[in-house]
């Protein structure tokens, strides 16, 4: 009896694996050189102004420049993110998250596409890769704590963003355990904040 039951779960996990694994083999462009080659320039587009105030030093120096000096760098700044997040769907859309070592611009890139606007476009789109095993869930809770705690100025759901110690500051642990779950992150024993 107890062998037919784990049989069925065998066979349930089983289909259920290669059901994903279908669905993402079969639903997306295969990736070539010519989009590693946009994936570089947007990475290359993403930091050519943001390296200027990378670090204390830097910043200390960026923010001793003249105030027109300074808009004019976050001008060009927004411009290549605006860039970039269209690009960024595009890619998605037609390729799925590109989850290659060599190509981690994917990861960091999306840190920067949190105004509600983006959000609400990117969120679907990017859940919907970590459930189909393109996106590292990790990634995504980076990117969905750095929505809520900058721009809706929230604590953390997923306990990946921001964090300093052990045991992230959640508001609610039993939800962000959920949440967690749902994205293939291990459950947080407890909600330490300050």
């Amino acid at each position: 009896m107890k062998l037919i039951r784990y049989m069925n779960i065998f066979r349930f996990y089983l289909t259920s694996i290669l059901l994903i694994l279908t669905s993402t083999c079969f639903s997306q462009k295969p990736i070539n050189d010519s989009i590693r080659n946009k994936i570089k320039l947007m990475g290359k587009r993403d930091q050519e102004y943001r390296k200027l105030m990378l670090g204390p030093e830097k910043w200390k120096e960026f923010r001793a420049q003249p105030k027109t000096y300074q808009d004019s760098i976050w001008k060009f700044i927004k411009t290549a993110d605006s860039s970039n997040f269209y690009e960024y769907i595009s890619i998605i859309k037609d390729y799925g998250y590109i989850n290659e070592r060599k190509y981690q611009d994917m990861g960091y890139m999306i840190l920067h596409f949190i105004s509600h606007d983006e959000v609400k476009i990117l969120e679907p789109l990017l859940f919907n890769e970590v459930i189909s095993g393109r996106m590292p869930g990790f990634i995504y809770a980076q990117w969905y704590d750095r929505y809520l705690m900058q721009i809706c100025k929230k604590k953390v759901l997923y306990g990946e963003y921001g964090q300093t110690n052990k045991f992230p500051c959640v508001d609610d642990l039993k939800a962000t355990n959920k949440a967690r779950l749902k994205i293939g992150l291990k459950h947080i024993k407890k909600s330490k904040c300050k």
